[in-house]
């Protein structure tokens, strides 16, 4: 069964439980935000995770007998809706780039500390959540209001990429799969590049990965030149390193995804759709958190699976494949790409 992994100190998961925000007046018809994400983080630990909790399994049990929350963690556990595992985050500290080198790439991480959860994001590109900015990371974990976006080449009033910036979030690895999105360097420059720049986060301490999957297998001389080009303007975007690989395939591939380590976005018709101010075609961008839906969890796993066959066996799926730079030839590089684990 695939889960949600979330890490999680004793102290903030004491601590959401203890502050449940108070509902408005009976006349008042609508739920305060602070209360409905509460109970969407309640639920989150309640339904379809792998927890690993810092705490001994002796405190483990004493909580259950006085507190109801805790007790409810025991049912779902025992009924095997969540998995329960006892694990000192001080290993994750302690283990450092190991550590995350292993870890699920689209675990959460509860901490009490708002500036180390601060801090670790931009270290790691991984999303950290406290009590005090929990209400912060309610969209990217369970859902944006405008998570279908229309673009019209008549009425739509969006002209940039501008508004994929309100999705930007701790990530560090970023998967692109469009047929088309390498045709040229004015497209490139007018989407690619811009979409890129609005999703990357601004500061990170590691390496951000990004794989581009496109077709053209065939025009090895044109991936080249792409590669060479993206490579130099890419690493303008920011101050730390993106490590880019290109994998061009002759197969068709109706896919058009951009996937992170919290995002998933479709596009029905790809992402080069902005010339200047013009818009190319009408298409629609639907946009989910990876983290908190099991249906879309089992879509993108279906998704990692098949761009890791591409990367691993080009030869063995009747496809030709052109890999830049040659030497990462059927490497996977990204973390999005690894085995999880169990």
């Amino acid at each position: 069964m695939e889960r949600q992994t979330l890490y999680c100190e004793l102290d903030f998961l004491l601590r959401l439980i203890e502050n449940k925000p108070a509902p408005l007046p009976a006349y008042e018809m609508e739920e305060p935000g602070e209360l409905t994400n509460w109970k969407k983080y309640i639920g989150l630990f309640l339904h379809d995770s792998r927890i690993f909790i810092d705490a001994s399994r002796e405190k483990f049990y004493d909580l259950i007998k006085t507190n109801k929350f805790f007790t409810t963690l025991l049912k779902q556990f025992q009924s095997n809706d969540i998995d329960i595992r006892f694990y000192r985050l001080e290993e994750m500290e302690t283990r450092q780039d190991d550590f995350f080198n292993e870890v699920d790439p689209h675990a959460l991480f509860f901490i009490e500390n708002t500036e180390k959860c601060r801090k670790l994001a931009e270290e790691y590109g991984m999303i950290f959540v406290s009590n005090e900015i929990r209400n912060d990371f309610a969209e990217c974990i369970f859902g944006y209001e405008t998570d279908y976006v229309s673009i019209s080449k008549k009425e739509n009033k969006l002209r940039s990429w501008d508004f994929i910036s309100r999705y930007k979030h701790p990530c560090n690895a970023l998967i692109i799969s469009d047929n088309y999105i390498l045709s040229d360097n004015k497209k490139m420059k007018n989407n690619l590049l811009k979409l890129i720049d609005k999703l990357l986060p601004g500061k990170l301490e590691r390496d951000f990965q990004l794989i581009i999957l496109t077709g053209n297998a065939r025009e090895n001389l044109h991936i080249e030149s792409c590669y060479s080009f993206l490579s130099e303007q890419i690493n303008r975007l920011r101050d730390y390193h993106i490590e880019l690989k290109i994998v061009a395939k002759s197969i068709d591939n109706h896919d058009r995804n951009i996937l992170t380590n919290y995002l998933w976005i479709s596009s029905g018709y790809g992402f080069s759709i902005f010339k200047g101010q013009h818009i190319n075609a009408n298409t629609h961008f639907s946009i989910n958190p990876i983290v908190s839906r099991k249906s879309i969890r089992d879509v993108v796993e279906s998704l990692k699976m098949q761009y890791k066959k591409i990367e691993q066996e080009g030869d063995n799926i009747g496809a030709e494949i052109v890999v830049m730079p040659k030497e990462k030839t059927r490497e996977v590089t990204s973390r999005l790409l690894k085995n999880t684990p169990s």
